[in-house]
């Protein structure tokens, strides 16, 4: 069984700090000295994500998990979305490019990566969520361990089956663990985005409050999961997912080769045909 509790390596806070501020472009990265970091995504105006946002996130996790000051993460956005989810340009190749091909293998690796990290992490992660979240914004929110959300007219959810994707196996079977059999099913059949105290009635987020209690809302909840010694809580963690980790890992490469051979179905691309022409026109 594989340990979530790392030997960190002491780095200089001052150092760590420098280093992150020269090396993402996407994500903001502050690191406290109360036990945590906060991360905000920065890809606006909607934070979805693309090749070099997800491996900045990948490379952000790395770098809190070796910094022995954080034993926290709170992640929240820049922008009045949380995340929108995948961006569609990095799925859309009507032409057959081979070179898109390599790149969209490359980013849906590296979009796998940052949820079994954000997943498996010994760190505490919390998500604040402070606007929109669906599809790949909710895959996102339903790894950490705690969720708060804000209250108003924003939805959660994962909306794949609306634009003709699905919502992979191992995002299946989290949001199973997370809402219930039933419920997923309804709601992955459909697409179904939730407001968020409709979110809240099935367990999808853990609380809803107001938009200037979002953060203290978090910070007393991240607080209260620091108070816990990380010896049993690290290892309660990976002995409550750890078959899951091993299965996602086991199913990697056919699930990588699966979603290549969905998006580059050419009923999907004539979808994404049609979005993107509708785009234009509406920006027009």
């Amino acid at each position: 069984m594989i340990s979530l509790v790392r030997q960190f390596k002491k780095i200089p806070f001052s150092n760590l700090a420098k280093r992150c501020a020269s090396t993402f472009q996407y994500v903001d990265l502050q690191h406290t000295e109360d036990g945590y970091s906060l991360l905000k995504l920065n890809r606006g105006p909607v934070n979805s994500f693309n090749l070099e946002m997800a491996n900045e996130l990948v490379e952000a996790i790395d770098t809190v998990e070796k910094l022995p000051t954080s034993r926290g993460l709170i992640i929240t956005s820049a922008h009045k979305v949380f995340s929108a989810g995948l961006d569609l340009t990095e799925l859309y190749n009507p032409t057959g490019d081979k070179n898109r091909e390599e790149r969209l293998r490359l980013f849906w690796s590296a979009f796998q990566e940052v949820n079994l990290r954000l997943y498996r992490t010994p760190l505490i992660t919390m998500a604040a969520i402070n606007g929109h979240a669906p599809a790949g914004g909710c895959a996102l929110s339903l790894n950490c361990d705690y969720r708060v959300m804000v209250d108003g007219k924003y939805t959660i959810g994962l909306n794949e089956t609306q634009v003709g994707l699905t919502a992979p196996y191992w995002l299946c079977q989290l949001f199973v663990s997370v809402v219930g059999y039933r419920n997923a099913e309804k709601f992955l059949f459909l697409g179904t985005l939730l407001n968020p105290q409709d979110a809240l009635k099935v367990g999808m987020i853990d609380d809803v409050v107001s938009a200037d209690e979002l953060m203290p809302t978090a910070l007393r909840e991240m607080k209260k999961w620091l108070a816990v010694p990380d010896v049993g809580r690290t290892k309660t963690k990976e002995l409550l997912r750890i078959g899951y980790v091993k299965e996602f890992e086991k199913l990697r490469g056919g699930d990588l080769e699966g979603f290549v051979a969905v998006v580059n179905n050419p009923l999907l691309q004539k979808t994404l045909g049609g979005y993107f022409k509708a785009l234009q026109s509406k920006k027009k």
